[in-house]
């Protein structure tokens, strides 16, 4: 395979993930307000809101569980944070923000980290 096949079938992955994941959000009672938002900060994988709080959730897969859970660099962890903040405050938002992280391994298990920074 050719390394642009490779960049695709990393995007579709992670893709399908991002959205099994929104999936079980919105089973769990969040509203999904957007999916792959990108705002001058980064781009926001999935936002959800549920009793009076934005959520920001961050999605990584990766083949191993250890390398799933410390995938999310520090300097992610700002951006993400500051594309939170302005998201909430184009929105006009009053309420509480929080940011979660999911890291998907292997062939399907999840680990979630709720207000994991």
């Amino acid at each position: 395979m050719t390394p642009k096949t490779l960049d695709k079938i990393k995007k579709l992955k992670g893709a399908f993930w991002e959205n099994y994941v929104c999936l079980r959000y919105f089973l769990r009672g969040y509203r999904i307000l957007a999916m792959r938002k990108r705002n001058s900060y980064a781009e926001i994988d999935i936002l959800a809101y549920k009793k009076r709080t934005l959520v920001l959730i961050e999605v990584k897969y990766r083949k191993t569980e250890a390398s799933a859970v410390t995938a999310l660099s520090y300097a992610q962890k700002l951006r993400l944070r500051k594309a939170l903040q302005a998201e909430a405050s184009r929105r006009k938002f009053i309420g509480n923000l929080r940011c979660d992280y999911v890291a998907v391994f292997g062939y399907g298990k999840i680990q979630r980290f709720e207000n994991a920074f």
